[in-house]
């Protein structure tokens, strides 16, 4: 569980992401343009999110005597998603209860027939007819239904601490459940015998006539028909901690199919002498659900994002490596070639192979030595406004970006890695993500100084890696720092060994855990 649930952090993190255009070094000042650039994303794919929610939970429908009256209801749910960048994909489960009232004023007749043989029912002549007459009748519904959203997810601004969220599909609905509840008012039945035209009406020994009020009615079950219905989120996302955030927003839905499975029954059933539901008879004939309200969430990542920035530092690594291969290479052909042209009784000049990528600049490395020192004096002037953020320079260490951006020129194969480090507060892949945002943040401030964005790389090394003890304030400070080294396959080595002792190279302090 403690990694299941990285992602959403990383997610909601700041990161301040801009970058410098870049414009080749001028001697006398510092040409500082910049241009927005997308946030990275650290791979912030899936999540678990779970909700609840209230509000207008209804069903909308059209009595054929009386009105309709919306009711509320609530909802839970728990859903899927996968966001690979900015828009991705949802689905889930979800339960819904939704809640109407119907009032209605009516007269209905039924007619009760009998045959030549005697037989009630039959195709004969009408002996009787039953009256039901409902005043200001009073029923209230309830429906609960399973659904299965499909959801498209907007998710902008992921690396943000908050975020806006928002989905929209469909989803398919089957009722599990639906009852109803008669709460106010009465109707009466009476009979009229057609032969003799004589009413019976409020007889004490009939318990099919008569006035009955609504409180003697129980509760009934109303049967519906599955549904389709349109739905939509929009709301907020929150950072709680490294592994979960907060979900508030909006959400509404409306029903695409009747759900109605109404019949041509009368609203009372004279000859099963049985109240049969206003859903259930031939008053209603549509039903759409519908439903806004309000709804909060917790959301839970689960992601192995340890393993997938060690992935991504396996590919620089990997990277670096290769490049360093490739110009050893280029230098082996140029003193191959050197050589042949130096043989005793060679006197033909080789032609030149123009197929061949030419061998890089020899180095300069007394240029190279004053870069390494100005990337530890660009460490020693950072300042911090918070954790993270990208880190801000005084003017008078513009001087020393001009250094390394005239290295830089002038050897195109040398890069700058930029290696996070974190003290061992809280869990191991948290500290990788720390240690990832951190060299990000410097690679900005890099990069706002016109050092070419690809000319860097950053990894992360986490607690892995401590240069003071971790059991105290002091030592821990020490271990939140960046690390530069300039990386150069032309070189005799990657960082001159008589510069790091003379220099005594310190680490940088980055303040906060």
């Amino acid at each position: 569980m403690r990694r299941a649930i990285l992602i959403l952090w990383m997610s909601l993190t700041p990161a301040m992401v801009v970058t410098a255009q870049e414009t080749k070094a001028d001697s006398t000042a510092v040409e500082e343009t910049f241009v927005e650039e997308p946030a990275a994303q650290y791979f912030l794919d899936h999540h678990l999110n779970f909700n609840i929610g209230g509000g207008l939970h209804t069903m909308m429908s059209d009595p054929l005597y009386g009105h309709w009256e919306k009711g509320f209801g609530g909802m839970f749910e728990a859903r899927y998603e996968v966001v690979p960048k900015v828009v991705g994909f949802g689905t889930g489960l979800k339960m819904t209860l939704r809640n109407s009232a119907t009032t209605s004023t009516c007269k209905e007749v039924t007619p009760n027939y009998i045959s030549k043989e005697g037989e009630w029912n039959g195709n004969g002549q009408k002996a009787q007819s039953y009256t039901s007459e409902f005043q200001d009748w009073h029923e209230k519904e309830n429906m609960m239904a399973i659904e299965i959203p499909v959801q498209f997810v907007i998710s902008t601004g992921a690396t943000k601490p908050c975020s806006f969220h928002a989905a929209l599909g469909a989803s398919l609905s089957l009722p599990i459940a639906g009852k109803y509840k008669p709460t106010e008012g009465y109707y009466n039945n009476s009979i009229l015998f057609e032969q003799t035209d004589y009413p019976m009406d409020k007889l004490k020994d009939h318990d099919d006539v008569g006035v009955h009020m609504a409180d003697d009615e129980e509760k009934g079950k109303i049967k519906y028909k599955f549904g389709v219905n349109a739905i939509a989120d929009l709301g907020i996302l929150k950072k709680l901690t490294n592994e979960c955030a907060l979900y508030i927003g909006l959400y509404g839905s409306y029903g695409l199919l009747n759900v109605c499975k109404g019949n041509d029954n009368n609203l009372y059933k004279a000859q099963e002498h049985e109240y049969a539901g206003i859903y259930s008879s031939n008053q209603v004939s549509k039903i759409t659900p519908i439903e806004a309200g309000l709804k909060v969430g917790f959301y839970i990542s689960f992601h192995d994002t340890e393993k997938e920035i060690s992935e991504v530092n396996k590919v620089l690594d990997e990277r670096v490596r290769s490049e360093a291969e490739a110009a050893a290479a280029k230098r082996a052909a140029k003193a191959e070639g050197t050589g042949r042209k130096q043989e005793p009784g060679n006197k033909t000049k080789p032609q030149e192979d123009k197929n061949v990528e030419q061998p890089a600049t020899v180095i300069d490395e007394s240029l190279r030595k004053e870069a390494i020192a100005a990337l530890k004096e660009i460490k020693n002037a950072a300042k911090y406004a918070n954790v993270n953020a990208s880190p801000l320079f005084p003017k008078e260490a513009d001087q020393y970006f001009l250094t390394v951006r005239k290295y830089l020129e002038s050897n195109p194969e040398a890069k700058i890695i930029i290696t996070g480090h974190t003290d061992n507060s809280g869990t191991p892949a948290k500290n990788i993500v720390n240690g990832q945002h951190r060299a990000e943040a410097f690679k900005n401030a890099l990069v706002r100084k016109n050092i070419p964005r690809n000319r860097i790389g950053c990894v992360s090394k986490g607690e892995t890696e401590p240069i003071a003890s971790n059991d105290t304030p002091e030592g821990r400070e020490q271990n939140r720092r960046v690390e530069l080294d300039l990386v150069d396959s032309g070189a005799s080595s990657t960082n001159d060994a008589s510069i790091e002792e003379e220099e005594g190279e310190e680490e940088l302090k980055i303040g906060g855990k």
